[in-house]
This record gives C-alpha cells, sequence and structure tokens, in this order.
C-alpha cells in the first residue's frame, strides 16, 4: 500500500461538520509549522509504521494553531493493456483514493488564554397545528459565537422558557450540538433543543444560556418571543398524553421537570419542587404521583399508582399535598421519599395535580381539571442490571438532496432506567469505512421493560450513490454490547426531476448476545 501524508487547514463549520482547506488558508494554520520527516510510505500487508513529524514553533508566537495530517492512499498505476500500447490510446480510467485526518491542536505556551463568548441569535421554529400528528415538536436554536483566544467547548447550554405574564421560567430546554462540540476562536456554532412538555396558551420568551468553563455562564441579551394559540396547545397535549384526561391545558407548572434521587434500601430522602399557577384565576391543587410509561413512538401514559411493576407512587409522600395559589403565584412542595426492604434498580412515578377554581373562599362547581408535573426517578444503589436489546434497525426513505435517517428500535430488558449510547459505522461496497457517528445526545431515556423507537440522523459528508452497510453497537456498563446491521443502496441524484431519491434498505441482523 502506498501512502502519502501532507498537512492541511482544519476547521469546524457552524453546524460542526470538519473542513480541511488547502494549507496556509486560514488565519490560525498550523501547516508551516509542520515538517514530516517520511511524507511517502509504502507499507506491505499487516505492516505498522511511525512516521515522525516535527513541530517548529516561531519565535513570539502565541495563540492556538489547527491543523490536519492527512494520510490518502494512492491509486495503484494503471498499466495500459498491449491493445491500448499498439493502438496509442488509453481507455477512460477511474481513480479513487481514501484519506484519512489526524487533526491537530497545538497551544503555545506562555499564552495567556481567555475563554469567552456570548449568545448570537435565539429562534423558535413552530410547526403547524395540523401536523403535530405527525409527532413534530417545536424547535429552539440558539448561536454560539467563540469571542476567546482558545477552542472552547460550552457545556451546560439550556434554553429557558419564560411565560411573559407570570414571568415565570416554565421549562428549561438543554441544548446540544449533534458533531464536533469545538469551537475555535471567532467561529460560530449551532445548538439545538426541543420542548418535550405541551404548553398553555399565551406569550412566551426564549432565552439562551451556556458556560464555557470559564466560571460564568453566558446568556443571550435578546429575547426571541412566541405564541401558543389554543390550537397548538390542544394539538400539543394530544400529541404528548394522548386522548385522555390528561390532554387539557396546562394549569400548574412543576420545576425541575424531573426529580431523580438515589436512595438505599431502607433509605429515606427529601426533594422539593417549585409549582406555580400558570392559570389566571386563584386555584386549588391537590397533589398525587402516579404511574407512567412510555408508549414506542413516546407517547406518555399515566395509570393509576401500583399499575405497573416498578412503580415508586406508594413510596413517596408530599407534604403539602393540598394548597391554593394565586394566578401567577409559586409555593415550594416537599418529596418523601422511603424505601422499603427488598427494593431493587429503578421506580418510576409522575407528579399529577388536581386543580379547581377557588373564588370567594369556595370552590367552583366545575369538574377539576388535571396537569402533569416532574418525573420521579427513584433508583437504589448497587442494585441496578442494565441490559438491553435493539428491536430493529433499518435506513428511512430520503428526498432529493436529503441525508439519510436511521430507524432504531431499543427495548430496555434491565431492572433501571437508561439512555442508550453507541456507535453507527458505516461502509461502502469495498467494506472501506466512509462514516462513524455516536448516537446523539437528545437520545431519551428508556425505562425498564419499555421498547422506544429512537431516529438517529446521518451527520457526516453527502454520501455518493452506491451500496452501503451499516453497523450500531449500543453499549452500557459492563454489559456485552448489543449489535445490529443493515443493508442500504443510494441511487443517482435525477438531474432533470425532483422526483426523491430513495435510500433502499434491508435490515440484515440484529446480535443482542
Amino acid at each position: 500500500m502506498h501512502l502519502h501524508l501532507y498537512v492541511t487547514d482544519y476547521n469546524i463549520r457552524q453546524d460542526g461538520s470538519p473542513v480541511f482547506p488547502n494549507a496556509n488558508e486560514t488565519k490560525d494554520s498550523i501547516a508551516s509549522w509542520v515538517n514530516i520527516k517520511d511524507a511517502n510510505v509504502v507499507l506491505n500487508p499487516g505492516e505498522r509504521r511511525i512516521v515522525p513529524i516535527r513541530y517548529t514553533v516561531p519565535k513570539r508566537a502565541k495563540g492556538e494553531r489547527y491543523g490536519a495530517i492527512m494520510v490518502e492512499k494512492k491509486p495503484v498505476p494503471y498499466t495500459r493493456t498491449p491493445e491500448e500500447v499498439r493502438n496509442n490510446k488509453l481507455s477512460g480510467i477511474i481513480s479513487v483514493s481514501y484519506r484519512i485526518a489526524c487533526t491537530v491542536v497545538l497551544s503555545v505556551d506562555g499564552t495567556r488564554f481567555e475563554k469567552k463568548g456570548s449568545v448570537t441569535n435565539v429562534a423558535v421554529n413552530i410547526p403547524p397545528s395540523d401536523s403535530w400528528m405527525e409527532k413534530q415538536k417545536i424547535e429552539v436554536m440558539a448561536v454560539f459565537k467563540n469571542e476567546g483566544n482558545i477552542h472552547i467547548s460550552p457545556r451546560r447550554g439550556e434554553a429557558l422558557i419564560v411565560h411573559k405574564k407570570f414571568r415565570k421560567v416554565v421549562a428549561r430546554i438543554p441544548l446540544t450540538t449533534p458533531r464536533n462540540p469545538n469551537i475555535f476562536p471567532g467561529a460560530l456554532r449551532s445548538y439545538k433543543g426541543y420542548i418535550e412538555e405541551p404548553l398553555q396558551p399565551g406569550e412566551y420568551a426564549v432565552q439562551a444560556k451556556f458556560n464555557v468553563g470559564s466560571g460564568r455562564g453566558h446568556t443571550s441579551r435578546v429575547n426571541t418571543e412566541f405564541i401558543i394559540t389554543p390550537e397548538l396547545a390542544e394539538a400539543m397535549n394530544q400529541m404528548y398524553y394522548g386522548d385522555n384526561e390528561y390532554s387539557g391545558p396546562t394549569i400548574i407548572g412543576a420545576d425541575p421537570q424531573l426529580v431523580e434521587v438515589k436512595v438505599p434500601v431502607g433509605g429515606f430522602r427529601s426533594s422539593s419542587v417549585t409549582v406555580n399557577n400558570q392559570h389566571e384565576e386563584p386555584i386549588q391543587v391537590q397533589s398525587y404521583i402516579k404511574d407512567l410509561q412510555f408508549q414506542p413512538d413516546g407517547e406518555m401514559q399515566i395509570m393509576e399508582s401500583g399499575t405497573i411493576e416498578r412503580s415508586c407512587a406508594d413510596w413517596v409522600s408530599i407534604q403539602p399535598a393540598k394548597f391554593y395559589l394565586q394566578p401567577g403565584a409559586s409555593k415550594k412542595i416537599i418529596l418523601r421519599v422511603r424505601i422499603p426492604d427488598g427494593a431493587d434498580g429503578g421506580h418510576y412515578g409522575k407528579l399529577v395535580f388536581e386543580t379547581s377554581p377557588f373564588t370567594a373562599d369556595k370552590l367552583s362547581d366545575s369538574e377539576p381539571e388535571t396537569s402533569l408535573g416532574s418525573t420521579l426517578m427513584v433508583v437504589i444503589p448497587g442494585t441496578s442490571k442494565i441490559k438491553g436489546a435493539i428491536t430493529n434497525f433499518e435506513p428511512s426513505l430520503i428526498g432529493n438532496g436529503k441525508i439519510p435517517e436511521f430507524a432504531i428500535g431499543f427495548n430496555n430488558t434491565g431492572n433501571v432506567h437508561m439512555r442508550p449510547t453507541g456507535m453507527i459505522t458505516i461502509k461502502d461496497y469495498m467494506g472501506d469505512v466512509v462514516h462513524e457517528q455516536s448516537l446523539g445526545k437528545n437520545v431519551p431515556f428508556v425505562l425498564p421493560g419499555n421498547t422506544r423507537q429512537i431516529k438517529e440522523v446521518y451527520n457526516g459528508e453527502e454520501l455518493p450513490a452506491g451500496k452501503y452497510s451499516a453497523m450500531i453497537v449500543i453499549n452500557y456498563e459492563d454489559e456485552t454490547d448489543v449489535k445490529a446491521d443493515c443493508k442500504f443502496t443510494i441511487t443517482d441524484k435525477p438531474t432533470t426531476t425532483d422526483k426523491p431519491i430513495q435510500v433502499a434498505g434491508d435490515q440484515k441482523k440484529v446480535n443482542n448476545s
């Protein structure tokens, strides 16, 4: 195998995808500082070689420099056939080469590095009301700019959803980027998050906040506002909770939305939840803990306490369970959890509020309405069994110019909730790896005994037409990895029509051993 090593620049686009310009084209290029001793290497089958690379930093240099060492496989020289030699002609030739990149980030000692940045834009994308039954969600997008002199990876990004009238934070949305999290100095990065809970009709503001590890957070200077109409609120509730008693407008807000506690057998813990009245009149609130589970499509099901095996409803007491709230007012309630003997793994519940209008010191005669509050996850340390199985793995159909998506079914066969992590590897028809990506950060929790369908969007460079295979490996702690693979074909793009391209795929094999 003939290999050629050379230096390119290295940058990261706003969407997180890498780009490798020619050497010395970017401001912070490392190319002129790099010397590859042996740029042309011949490797025999199974042979490994260490290639020395020397970095020379000029005097008075400072800051960071970026680049990539490219290792490119040279095409095998073409030998003309005897007929081509006789006729002094050459047939058409297609030469294919492959290259892999070893990215380099060099920090110059003695530089006073400063991590800082700002949120330059916040936007909200609300799908039309009539498309909500297709499981669409409200998307929150924020753009963060690195204003320092060192690469950063912002952490704890979140969008705060504020009810304008009551001036209350009603939801906190994690903001993530599915690709390389690093942002070079002066560069921008797009982050996205999704509102996972229904909102009541009204006007809202969105504020994005990030932490870059400098000891303080960076919050957007300008809020973006949006309106939830009554029709949209109804569609959101039906999508998340189905057509049942919990699909009415949200009256009570709860913060945090997720309460996760670890309590040993026989132990006791307390957690607080702040409850606020998002209604325009005084209400009486009665609180309960009920059971929950999720359908494969993510729809939440609320059931009476004790219905599911891994319920925590009987372990939790609420203080106070009944109280009154004026419009826009808040109250802190305490959830006291006590674990009985013999318990193991994870147990779950949902805080549910039953509300009634309260005027002139008396309750309304109307039927109480229900709102959903925090999700409770109670884990008994040292007793968790984390196991799972892949139920399906297959590519989707895509449209012209769009990127492939993969549908992954995962069944939690253990005794505690888990968020599947793993890697998807795509190979071409020759068996060479053309792309690898980790499962995105928005993969949902899967409760014990539940199966969830996960959508993973391909985030690499555009794939040319051809046959491919994909393998997913999901891993969890000390247990054996579970695997599945499939094959798919990308056809040529139509040149004179807008008809969709199809990714023809078939699920090949699932290995859950």
